[in-house]
């Protein structure tokens, strides 16, 4: 039901942008930040090259890293 009420809640706002001719953010207040940091991912199994795929992220550059 949840997810149901999301959808139709996302569609509104996104009718809404397109009728007013304005991003859904703008309609939401207007951007809260210009950039947004990102994460690696990295999923657990196999854990026995778990230590170098994260290596690998840190190598990338990467500040955060979710392990899952």
């Amino acid at each position: 039901m949840t997810h149901a009420i999301s959808g139709i809640n996302i569609a509104l706002w996104d009718l809404a942008g397109k009728i007013l001719q304005q991003p859904v953010s703008v309609l939401l207040g207007g951007a809260f930040r210009s950039t947004v940091p990102a994460y690696g991912s990295v999923l657990f199994a196999p854990m026995e090259s778990l230590p170098a795929r994260i290596q690998v992220m840190k190598e990338l550059d990467f500040h955060a890293i979710k392990l899952g």
